[in-house]
């Protein structure tokens, strides 16, 4: 995608060095036309302007997509290496692993499921809590094998393989349908 980068940078932007944050930056709206010229339809969207980490119900709304459609995510590189979050910087664009179908352990001994299919579990109020927890802490400690992919590492699995690593690491996303 480097050379992608380079061919969409607004103008303004001058030579890139490998130091600089800013300029090879990827945009989601450039992100996003390169897909759809190459024949895919955008079958959702919640990257907004991309500046905002997502709710763990919004990642687990794409995901319902797997299987027709590419997933792809901006993410916060914590995510593939652990460690704390960052605001702004190292961000990365990576696709749900295509060939391995997200799963969720449901609890310590529950059921294996496709990472879809515990949307509804967010809405569940936790014990001892009056509402829901929107962000899925009760969830956290969940199994997951979401794997990724992400410069040329095709079977990367997210650090520490909890569905609460995911939590706060990603920035929204797209899925878009496979090219034609």
């Amino acid at each position: 995608m480097s050379c992608l980068s380079a061919s969409t940078r607004p103008i303004d932007v001058g030579a890139v060095t490998p130091r600089d944050e800013f300029g090879s930056i990827t945009y989601p709206r450039v992100l996003r036309r390169w897909f759809v010229a190459a024949g895919a339809a955008v079958r959702a969207d919640t990257m907004g302007a991309g500046l905002f980490k997502s709710p763990l119900a919004e990642t687990l709304t794409l995901m319902k997509y797997w299987g027709d459609s590419w997933i792809i995510l901006q993410i916060d590189s914590s995510l593939l290496q652990g460690g704390s979050t960052n605001i702004f910087a190292k961000r990365h664009w990576v696709a749900v692993d295509p060939h391995r179908q997200p799963m969720v352990r449901k609890g310590s001994g529950g059921p294996v499921v496709p990472l879809a299919d515990v949307a509804p579990d967010i809405w569940k109020i936790p014990p001892g809590q009056s509402a829901p927890n929107l962000e899925g802490h009760h969830m956290a400690h969940w199994k997951t094998n979401l794997g990724i992919v992400t410069w040329a590492n095709e079977h990367h699995e997210i650090y520490n393989q909890k569905l609460g690593q995911t939590i706060g690491r990603i920035y929204r996303g797209y899925a878009f349908s496979r090219f034609k």
